[in-house]
């Protein structure tokens, strides 16, 4: 993957990490559910980080 934010696996505890896949699996999911499989192709950490970071701040 390409971006800045990447997850550091090797530091992460096995559930935060499981998490973290969940929300990056989940996000994938919705933008083929909404908009379709041609925007997945620019899915990155960096957007799953501003995903999550958008969901914490609501």
């Amino acid at each position: 993957m390409f971006g800045y934010v990447t997850p550091c696996k090797m530091e992460l505890k096995i559930k935060d990490y499981e998490k973290f896949k969940a929300y990056y699996c989940g996000l994938c999911k919705s933008i083929k559910n909404n908009i379709g499989n041609i925007p997945r192709m620019a899915l990155n950490y960096d957007m799953t980080f501003l995903a999550i970071l958008l969901v914490f701040i609501k």
